[in-house]
């Protein structure tokens, strides 16, 4: 039975502002420019949630900070929507 809503560990750590698991996956190889179905990176998801720890760590794993999603919008965008 295929799981509904599925959210890889790096979307789900950026969700919920665990820069510490976000460490912890890139270390074991995860990249932090995986990319959901709506093309959102950790990066965006982060924004979105107003996950301030881990926009920083994931900028600090140097994650492209000029990336857009699949409709063109930047996780500073994201971030300036929802932050309002």
């Amino acid at each position: 039975m295929p799981v509904k809503n599925y959210e890889d560990p790096m979307h789900y750590a950026a969700r919920h502002d665990q820069a510490g698991t976000l460490h912890a996956l890139n270390v074991r190889g995860t990249s932090p420019e995986v990319r959901d179905k709506t093309g959102s990176t950790p990066l965006h998801v982060a924004a979105t949630n107003g996950a301030l720890r881990a926009m920083r760590k994931l900028a600090a794993l140097e994650s492209d900070l000029n990336s857009k999603d699949k409709v063109g919008i930047s996780w500073y965008k994201h971030y300036s929507i929802n932050s309002l």
